[in-house]
Order: structure tokens, then sequence, then C-alpha cells
């Protein structure tokens, strides 16, 4: 949504977990294409995502 609004800033981070709908070929291209580096945590470390749960949090806390 934010890719279609225009509001993607350069150097944009998508952060994931290793669910299948983020692994997949299709995802990469479509993130290549919108110049979005990744972010994916490692298997099995659901600590990996804490920091950014907690950032967006805030974020949405504050927002609302």
């Amino acid at each position: 949504m934010a890719a279609g609004t225009g509001l993607l800033q350069s150097g944009v981070v998508f952060h994931t977990e290793r669910g299948s709908n983020y692994t997949f070929d299709e995802c990469d291209r479509f993130l290549a294409g919108l110049r979005i580096r990744r972010s994916v945590g490692r298997t099995g470390v659901c600590s990996d995502d804490a920091m950014a749960g907690s950032f967006f949090s805030v974020i949405q806390n504050e927002w609302l």
C-alpha cells in the first residue's frame, strides 16, 4: 500500500518471519522491483522479530 501511495523512502527494509508466503521467489522479485531490502529472522529464534514488533507497536499506539 505504501508503494502505491508513494510513501516509500529510500533504504526501506521489509522484515518478516520465515513463513512460506515471504520466502518464495515471487516475493523476492516484488520487493526487488520496489528496491526494498529484505530482513528475515533466523529459524527458530522468535526474538529476531521482537525489536521490530516493539517499534511498530509504539508507533501504532502514538498514532492512535
